[in-house]
């Protein structure tokens, strides 16, 4: 009788386990289940953000390049002239700059410009001989443009420089329509290329006293010659042939 009791109580017990333990997990799955009107959803549980610390910049040093002042250049027209140690033609001459030179113009100091020269040194140049416009050699200039001095017929071909220590002097070749044209019309020609040329010069700083332009052929046979004289009065030769 004893055993039948114990029998009982076991059962009893193993069946409250039972129904504990379902109980147990119903509500678990009731935790994780929302109803709505619509469907049921799963509530994920949502992972943990870290916000990234803010950088501090302040050490960082940053140039503003829009202060920084543009460059001012001037170019030497003149033939071989002087940069000296101070502001005055008394200080001592420190360097020598021939026609074409570029320097930069850091400050004008009365009538002169303190500059600094393309090897970095520094002295003063008289404004008079500094021209800001970009120096453009003549004989380049003209032999650019020399047809636009062409007034009758295509018979300029080119241009080349003579070295001459006195005056600026150029030869001119032409095609041979040269000798098609009327003696009036070759000097028309050889003076319109002579005042072009002569604009060339001054545009430059050249001296246009003893200016010489020559026109030749192929062969070169001197044909026409042009001059300037100290006066300023313009001559012009034709050859006869």
């Amino acid at each position: 009788m004893f055993s039948l009791s114990r029998a009982v109580l076991s059962i009893a017990v193993g069946l409250l386990l039972i129904v504990l333990l379902l109980c147990g997990c119903a509500g678990s799955r009731q935790a994780q289940v929302s109803v709505t009107p619509e469907a049921e959803t799963t509530q994920l549980q949502q992972e943990p953000v870290f916000e990234q610390p803010a950088i501090d910049t302040s050490f960082l040093i940053t140039t503003d390049t829009s202060s920084i002042p543009e460059k001012q250049w001037g170019w030497i027209k003149n033939e071989w002239i002087n940069v000296r140690e101070g502001a005055n033609t008394q200080s001592i001459i420190a360097a020598r700059l021939e026609r074409g030179s570029r320097v930069e113009l850091l400050e004008q100091v009365d009538d002169w410009w303190h500059v600094e020269l393309e090897d970095g040194s520094r002295g003063y140049i008289h404004a008079s001989l500094v021209h800001f416009d970009e120096y453009l050699d003549p004989w380049t200039h003209f032999r650019m443009s020399c047809r636009l001095a062409d007034t009758s017929l295509s018979v300029i071909e080119g241009v080349s420089q003579t070295e001459n220590s006195d005056a600026p002097m150029a030869y001119l070749s032409v095609t041979d329509q040269w000798y098609l044209l009327s003696n009036e019309r070759r000097k028309l020609t050889a003076q319109q290329g002579f005042f072009f040329w002569q604009k060339c010069l001054e545009e430059a700083g050249f001296k246009l006293a003893g200016a010489m332009l020559i026109f030749q052929d192929e062969d070169q046979r001197e044909l026409a010659k042009v001059t300037r004289s100290a006066s300023g009065a313009v001559d012009i030769k034709l050859t006869e042939y």
